[in-house]
């Protein structure tokens, strides 16, 4: 596909938007002196804070440039999993969130690890998860990288590696000081820049094309299966996976420890209630808009070759938008991007410094010992999302639907946590590890997810597991259902 780099335009607003966060993350660092800051703000996040700053963690390059991408080979199909997303805080809300905000005030949860350990009494779970957290995790900051290599090069003309190597960089240097606090600040503005960006480039796309019914017609004429449901080519949304992609972005939600620890961060039960509408109306106009834009992209650039899918979007903005605004709209989709990461970095290096150093390894360290490592390893992490990044294993979309489904897991072990005294820390200990061992078979040789994404079955199995042996064993001991029921 032709592409007309910007590079006069692109390099300034970069650099606004760049300085921007990094001025926010200063200043954070100034608020974040210690380890409960640095991993949770504190509890003291409101409603809009939280609200957006879940919108923008779950919110990610795949958003705003691999379902697009795909968007663009099916159709309309693809973008009716949406429909779930004004639930995709508010369903983890009522199963648990509120009441996972409530515990972490009183027991001191500072991490999903912590949690578990908690209410399965049991330091092999928190091994355990801590080992998912970094194994899943780290491929999926790498896949937000990815996305900012495209778009540099499309911006640019140069080395993805070198826009991959500034995501990572400042992204990195906002955490690392500012924490958790540096991340949901600059989450607020990033969900303001990603809102911008979908309602601004769908608007000029369909303006263009001569509105919404010509632009559908369009499509329609070039291939009329990608108006209808399950989509064109019929494989690519069978139902079973349409399904799975229900239970993904919405209930796999309370496994994912990025978005579970927002809930350690927010003030009570009135803010996870109010921010759980905040992100889902804004999570639910946002990507409905811009997958749109995929939708439409044939129309606009006719046949597109699958090594160029994730480049649609910063594609089209090029040819559409003028070059000092497709510039400011690139920092929206960056935005995406880098709001998953700074959570996911966090919590990373969450999970080694406080779920494993200090837990294993070190447990007399002091506060301030733990805050100068996490700083450090957080450091680590950047590093290794970068190296992701430039290796690129798989497209941005294959990488997130792969970790989604691993973390998922956890999703059941957090639920009938909160919600079923009668499970036990055997119960979770054999429903963590078969569905995980399961999720990995099923992701090798696909006929053992039966069309569904790999994490369904997954989760089924775990649910059956942990329920059959919880009830086979001695239940939990009574000082833990005091302090998690009571």
């Amino acid at each position: 596909m032709d592409i007309r780099p910007i590079p006069d335009a692109f390099f300034p607003a970069m650099a606004i938007y760049f300085i921007a966060m990094a001025f926010l993350g200063w200043v954070s660092a100034k608020k974040t002196d210690s380890i409960k800051e640095f991993l949770t703000m504190g509890g003291t996040a409101g409603a809009l804070v939280a609200g957006f700053a879940y919108l923008s963690t779950q919110f990610s390059m795949s958003t705003f440039m691999g379902v697009p991408g795909a968007v663009s080979t099916v159709g309309w199909a693809l973008i009716a999993i949406n429909m779930t997303l004004a639930f995709g805080l508010w369903l983890p809300t009522c199963l648990a969130g509120a009441r996972l905000s409530e515990l972490s005030k009183t027991l001191s949860l500072y991490t999903l690890a912590d949690y578990l350990e908690s209410r399965y009494y049991s330091k092999t779970i928190r091994l355990i998860v801590s080992a998912i957290t970094v194994i899943f995790v780290l491929p999926t900051i790498g896949a937000q990288t990815i996305g900012a290599g495209a778009i540099w090069r499309v911006f640019t003309g140069q080395p993805e590696w070198i826009g991959i190597a500034l995501m990572a960089g400042v992204v990195t240097l906002y955490c690392l000081t500012g924490g958790i606090r540096g991340a949901m600040l600059t989450d607020v503005a990033q969900a303001a820049l990603m809102l911008v960006t979908a309602v601004t480039i769908i608007g000029v796309v369909v303006a263009t094309g001569g509105g919404f019914g010509t632009m559908s017609s369009r499509l329609a004429a070039l291939d009329l299966g990608k108006m209808s449901f399950p989509g064109s080519p019929v494989k690519s949304v069978s139902y079973q996976w349409f399904a799975s992609n229900l239970f993904l972005w919405t209930f796999f939600t309370l496994g994912l420890p990025q978005l579970v620890t927002k809930f350690f961060a927010m003030k009570n039960y009135e803010t996870a209630v109010r921010s759980s509408i905040y992100a889902g109306l804004g999570m639910a106009l946002s990507a409905n808009l811009i997958q749109a834009v995929g939708c439409f992209a044939p129309v606009i650039l006719g046949t597109i070759p699958k090594a160029s899918i994730d480049y649609v979007v910063p594609i089209i903005s090029v040819k559409m938008l003028p070059a000092w605004l497709a510039s400011v709209m690139m920092a929206g989709l960056l935005a995406a991007g880098m709001s998953t990461i700074d959570s996911m970095l966090v919590v990373t290096s969450g999970s080694l410094v406080r779920d494993i150093y200090f837990n294993f390894i070190n447990p007399k360290a002091e506060d301030h010992q733990l805050l100068s490592l996490i700083r450090w390893v957080t450091l680590a992490c950047g590093v290794a999302a970068f190296l992701i990044g430039v290796l690129r294993p798989a497209t941005i979309f294959q990488l997130i639907l792969f970790t989604f489904g691993g973390l998922g897991v956890l999703a059941i072990p957090v639920l009938l946590g909160v919600r079923w005294k009668r499970a036990t820390r055997e119960g979770a200990l054999a429903g963590i590890v078969l569905g995980e061992v399961y999720h990995a078979l099923a992701t090798k040789v696909p006929a053992l997810a039966f069309k569904f994404h790999p994490g369904v079955p997954a989760l089924a199995i775990t649910l059956v597991v942990m329920v059959v042996v919880s009830l086979m064993t001695p239940p939990p001991p009574l000082k833990v259902l005091k302090e998690h029921y009571s």
